[in-house]
């Protein structure tokens, strides 16, 4: 294998673990749903985090 091809494994592969951690961190939330809304016009960038906020904290969110 060349050192190119080796280079460019080596670029894939950091760019599939900066997405993972970008997915797992939830900073890559607004492209999936971006990539998931296709019949609906999507929300903006701003719309979409107000959403993402007023769910997250709608009703109780404590156990005791």
């Amino acid at each position: 294998m060349s050192w190119r091809a080796r280079l460019a494994r080596v670029a894939v592969l950091v760019a599939r673990a900066w997405r993972f951690l970008r997915v797992l961190s939830g900073d890559a939330d607004y492209e999936i749903y971006l990539e998931r809304s296709r019949g609906a016009p999507p929300l903006s960038r701003q719309a979409f985090y107000l959403e993402r906020l007023r769910r997250r904290y709608r009703g109780p969110n404590r156990c005791c």
